[in-house]
């Protein structure tokens, strides 16, 4: 049987959690393990969201949503903490906080047009000589009616953090557009799934921060409807002559 040295286990260690954190990242967690929080419904200018609850798999004592408030059609989350962070000589585990977004999106006349959600905050990854760190952040948003999924979308990062390749700080970004208007649907059922993680060995560190997180349903103005309408007009009528 091989024998390891002690810097052999750190690394065999440092790495299992690795592959841990990127398995766990790709196969997004059930989201049964935590009591549902709920947040209530907010009535926009033109969209309601309806139901808005908010869960986790992990026990981190910060909400990684936290309760919104409403701004004309925009539902906006002010999040607060060190959500994902890992300091030297941790025992090589990772840190991991995810949250699950759920709620009916419903327009208050029409159909609905667009979804955008955005989000950011802030990273910094730090290796020291050999000692690895890296930080991972994914989201991803599902889209539901009457209990069949219609589509799924990613949150794009950007810049994405260093990854077990070097150090540096600073602001990253997530944005999801996702065009609803050839669904042909008033009300639709949405979840959102996000995950913060950060890993490093030895004197390395790493941390995810989460500041702010948004959702702007759109609903066309009436005139665009109709505008809409009598182009489809125009061409049903061309296409009889």
């Amino acid at each position: 049987m091989l024998k390891l040295n002690g810097d052999q286990r750190a690394t065999k260690t440092f790495f299992a959690t690795v592959c841990g954190l990127a398995i766990g990242a790709a196969t997004l967690p059930a989201w049964t393990n935590h009591a549902d929080i709920l947040h209530g419904d907010f009535n926009g200018s033109t969209v309601s969201y309806l139901g808005v609850t908010e869960a986790a798999t992990t026990d981190d004592p910060d909400l990684l949503y936290g309760a919104p408030t409403i701004t004309g059609d925009t539902l906006v989350f002010s999040p607060t903490g060190d959500f994902a962070s890992e300091a030297p000589d941790n025992g090589d585990a990772g840190d991991s906080t995810d949250g699950k977004l759920s709620f009916t999106l419903s327009a208050s006349s029409g159909l609905l047009d667009s979804l955008i959600i955005t989000e950011f905050g802030e990273y910094s990854v730090f290796a020291v000589g050999s000692d690895e760190a890296g930080a991972f952040i994914s989201g991803e948003v599902l889209i539901s009616s009457g209990g069949n999924l219609l589509l799924t979308a990613p949150i794009v990062i950007s810049p994405v953090p260093p990854f077990l390749g070097g150090s540096g700080t600073g602001v990253w970004i997530g944005l999801a557009e996702i065009d609803l208007s050839g669904l042909g649907v008033s009300e639709v059922d949405i979840v959102i799934n996000n995950t913060l993680q950060t890993v490093a060995n030895g004197a390395a560190t790493a941390n995810v921060t989460k500041s702010g997180f948004s959702i702007n349903a759109v609903v066309p103005e009436p005139s665009v409807i109709v505008l809409m309408l009598a182009g489809g007009g125009l061409i049903a009528a061309r296409r009889r002559r």
